[in-house]
């Protein structure tokens, strides 16, 4: 009976240091329940590190598309009529739907004025007019707004030069009192502004363009 229990004393004994061995053995737990056992891993050498396959970053560098924005420009669609405002505007979005579009309005539109200076009374300016007909001037007539009031008008030109042209030729028919000045007047157009204009529609825009007469399109900066 003695034998019995010191046996089963002993076996105790043995179980329970082979469980303290095992809990004090260091243990690496992995992904899926896996158990690394560390004295099994192997270092590699500088060699059988530079031995190994190498992945090429360029076949899993992702694409990047390059977009370039098409080029555009700024057109001015001078002299419209403010009747043909609307209707040229609508029609040029058809065209250009991206364009972006501002309207500016011409307060006054200046002119050259070949006149004689305003004379002491109307008889006064009648009696000049039958002077400078028999010089060979044809075309004049008496002013009667309050600021120029019996002066007499002989010629208007939007053009500087055709002005002073005109001037030169009454001092050779001896008219030498005529005189140049400028002169203004409310206008009754409109320019219609063209930002972001792609150049493959200029041409469409062109052709708009003249089915406006009187109407001028021509580039214009960009602000």
């Amino acid at each position: 009976m003695k034998q019995v229990l010191w046996l089963l004393l002993f076996i105790n004994i043995a179980l329970f240091a082979y469980f303290q061995a095992s809990a004090t053995k260091p243990k690496v737990t992995l992904i899926g329940n896996q158990t690394v056992q560390p004295e099994k891993i192997k270092l590699l050498s500088t060699r059988e590190v530079a031995l190994l396959p190498k992945k090429n970053p360029e076949a899993i560098a992702p694409t990047v598309e390059s977009t370039t924005a098409a080029p555009t420009t700024c057109y001015a669609w001078e002299n419209l009529p403010v009747s043909r405002v609307n209707p040229a505007r609508t029609a040029l979005i058809r065209l250009a739907p991206e364009a972006n579009i501002s309207e500016q309005s011409l307060q006054k539109l200046a002119f050259y004025w070949v006149y004689i200076p305003k004379q002491e009374s109307l008889s006064a300016a009648k009696k000049k007019i039958e002077e400078i007909k028999a010089l060979g001037v044809q075309e004049s007539f008496v002013m009667q707004d309050a600021e120029y009031k019996n002066a007499i008008s002989l010629g208007v030109f939007h053009e500087e030069t055709a002005a002073d042209k005109f001037l030169e030729t009454l001092k050779t028919k001896r008219v030498t009192s005529a005189v140049k000045g400028m002169r203004y007047k409310d206008s009754n157009q409109v320019n219609l502004l063209i930002h972001n204009l792609k150049t493959e529609q200029i041409a469409e825009v062109e052709k708009l363009s003249s089915k406006f007469p009187g109407s001028e399109l021509k580039p214009a900066a960009c602000q």
